[in-house]
């Protein structure tokens, strides 16, 4: 089971096939061959991320975008936010291929 938070930001790969993973995981490990985005912005105290990443001839492979938690939110910590799904997402899915 993962942590609440996890689950809330990672709710994207609910309805994924192993194989669609299994081919992010991959291309992911292909250094070098990846372009990775985040992005973040705040409008009237909302604030919101956004995640892409993509190959190098312009493949979307993922994308996700939320709303970003906390009081009074800032750009910085909208770009953070998204950075640290990013983070959380290749760790989780990690953890999950080497659970098989």
């Amino acid at each position: 089971q993962l942590p609440e938070f996890d689950q809330q930001v990672l709710h994207i790969f609910e309805n994924w096939e192993d194989s669609k993973i299994l081919e992010l995981w991959n291309k992911l490990n292909q250094r070098g061959n990846l372009k990775i985005a985040t992005d973040g912005s705040v409008i009237e105290n909302n604030g919101t991320f956004g995640i892409v990443i993509s190959t190098q001839t312009g493949e979307r492979l993922f994308k996700m975008g939320g709303s970003v938690q906390g009081r009074r939110p800032s750009s910085y910590r909208a770009e953070l936010f998204g950075a640290l799904v990013l983070s959380l997402l290749c760790n989780h899915i990690k953890s999950y291929l080497q659970s098989d």
